[in-house]
């Protein structure tokens, strides 16, 4: 229940991110590696972006599903016990 609500809470903050992406790029401010990707617009836009599928995947429950393929690799450093 609690993971539904934050997803959906995310959802919320990324429309917030779109819609006043001026504003919110004001406040971040520019730097130089964020005129490479687009400028500061570009990163709000796509941060925007990656937290709707992060928040999306949340509500269905699917972020393991998700995940587990892209920590696969890591596993063999990982203590057993």
């Amino acid at each position: 229940m609690g993971q539904t609500l934050i997803g959906f809470l995310g959802l919320a903050v990324a429309i917030v991110f779109i819609r006043y992406r001026r504003i919110v790029g004001d406040m971040v401010g520019n730097a130089q590696w964020m005129l490479k990707v687009g400028g500061v617009h570009n990163i709000i836009i796509i941060v925007a972006i990656l937290l709707t599928l992060w928040s999306l995947l949340m509500i269905f429950h699917l972020e393991e599903v998700f995940f587990i393929p892209l920590l696969a690799p890591f596993k063999l450093f990982m203590i057993r016990g």
